[in-house]
């Protein structure tokens, strides 16, 4: 009966381990997805791929409030072309690409924005590679203090 317990014990301890290291990686991936929703988006700027709505509506459900200026910069730009054409000094309509919308604004305009994405990427990136570390050191330490509780309590019990 005893073993039972011991090997019980031994067996949640691990499992609770991997819930924690399961949690801390996903962290890690939402970070992942912020760098790759920067590059999706450093790309409609750069070559003009995607249109507006479509280039947004991309990756909308991973935006978690982790980086909202990367956001709020491109809706920045969706509202610039909209008041554009609610004033009648551009032709764009609702189906133009960024690159038409960005070739009107000027090059300068474009510049800015993709140093701003750029800037955002570095950031995620680095944010990206703490998470990683993070997740690996506290995973390593908390494993092995459990495994090392669960072998003292399955000891205990024996």
């Amino acid at each position: 009966m005893n073993w039972w317990l011991a090997g019980g014990w031994f067996v949640a301890c691990v499992l609770v381990g991997i819930s924690i290291y399961r949690q801390q990686w996903r962290k890690v991936r939402d970070y992942v997805n912020w760098v790759g929703f920067c590059d999706h988006l450093h790309q409609a700027i750069g070559f003009a791929l995607q249109p507006l709505p479509q280039a947004v509506a991309a990756y909308l459900p991973v935006c978690r409030g982790g980086c909202r200026v990367v956001l709020n910069n491109y809706l920045q730009l969706l509202q610039h072309k909209q008041d554009l054409t609610r004033e009648g000094c551009s032709v764009l309509t609702a189906n133009s690409t960024l690159a038409e919308f960005l070739y009107q604004l000027g090059r300068t305009r474009r510049d800015i924005e993709q140093d701003k994405i750029v800037a955002v990427r570095a950031i995620l990136v680095a944010q990206a590679e703490q998470a990683k570390h993070d997740l690996h050191s506290k995973a390593s330490i908390m494993l092995k203090l459990l495994i090392i509780i669960g072998i003292a309590g399955g000891i205990l019990w024996i």
